[in-house]
């Protein structure tokens, strides 16, 4: 079967699943704190985001699917695609893909899964994420209303607690993301979630994680390791998830009183710093414990080493 009638056939399934175009008045803002625009560290991440984007051409009229390198479908129907004031697309139209289904892919793009639980910041289960974009002789287009359907897979299985949730980038790259205010169960097979779409941006398949009884905890780099030249993650490998760590100018990088963690889950604590123009690295794997706090210690590495541990999480 193709994938153009496979993905009408899953749309036929679960037609009942309203589309995901995020309801923009319902989220409160949540209370985070600003990442310094000095920190060299976040235009490397910006480059990696880059490097990353997928490019895919279709004709407008016709419609048509794309693959993404790890698997992500995305069927779009004739006409589905409409100029910024509302005017049907014709000819060819260029589609922006980046996948991050994995942990390490999302550590290798610092994109986090820290999700505004109606102001309050929580951490994520993940399913997976990606962006999507669409563009025509470099003028930003949109999707008409349920004018997508996508395909995310899922190859550790499905979990039938997953949502969606609409990624907010700021202006240093750092996202948060949004439960969409229609949330309801995604269309789901044995390896993979599926759903009607007409939204761009960033995507992801989440819920928030349990948080009874929950913690802050905090990293102690080395003197001269901070906010300016460090990065420090959070990652949860049992619930492919991670945040991130803050600094205030101090080389120490806590949770603070920006979100929580649950106790008593595993974790692995990841930082990278370039200092003079030299990479180091740290990582400890962990079980949070209530007020935990690690000290961190460095040593030498590349970006290629970093995102061969990425790739291996």
């Amino acid at each position: 079967m193709s994938t153009e009638r496979f993905l009408l056939a899953t749309m036929l399934s679960v037609a009942l699943f309203v589309g995901c175009k995020k309801d923009e008045d319902e989220a409160a803002t949540p209370n985070v704190p600003s990442t310094p625009t000095t920190n060299a560290m976040l235009a490397i991440f910006d480059q990696h985001v880059e490097d990353a984007t997928q490019l895919f051409t279709l004709n407008a009229g016709t419609g048509g699917s794309i693959i993404g390198q790890d698997g992500v479908t995305m069927f779009f129907p004739p006409n589905a695609f409409r100029t910024q004031a509302g005017a049907v697309v014709t000819g060819s139209v260029q589609v922006e893909l980046v996948e991050a289904l994995t942990v390490g892919d999302m550590l290798w793009l610092n994109k986090r899964t820290l999700g505004n639980d109606n102001g309050q910041l929580r951490p994520l289960v993940s399913g997976g994420q990606y962006f999507l974009n669409v563009t025509q002789g470099g003028q930003q287009l949109r999707l008409a209303e349920n004018a997508g359907f996508v395909n995310v897979p899922a190859p550790n299985g499905v979990d039938p607690n997953m949502q969606l949730f609409s990624g907010n980038v700021d202006g240093n790259g750092i996202i948060t993301w949004d439960p969409f205010g229609n949330a309801g169960g995604l269309g789901q097979d044995s390896l993979s979630y599926n759903f009607p779409n007409d939204s761009l941006g960033w995507i992801n398949c989440d819920y928030f994680m349990d948080q009874s009884p929950i913690t802050g905890l905090q990293a102690v780099c080395p003197e001269g390791h901070n906010d300016s030249n460090t990065l420090v993650w959070l990652i949860f490998p049992d619930m492919n998830s991670l945040t991130t760590m803050y600094a205030s100018g101090t080389n120490i990088f806590a949770t603070g009183g920006s979100y929580q963690v649950p106790v008593g889950i595993n974790v692995q604590i990841v930082a990278l710093s370039n200092l003079g123009g030299s990479y180091s690295w740290a990582t400890v794997t962990t079980t949070v414990t209530a007020g935990l706090s690690v000290d961190l210690s460095f040593s030498p590495t590349t970006l290629e080493e970093f995102q061969q541990f990425a790739e291996g999480l």
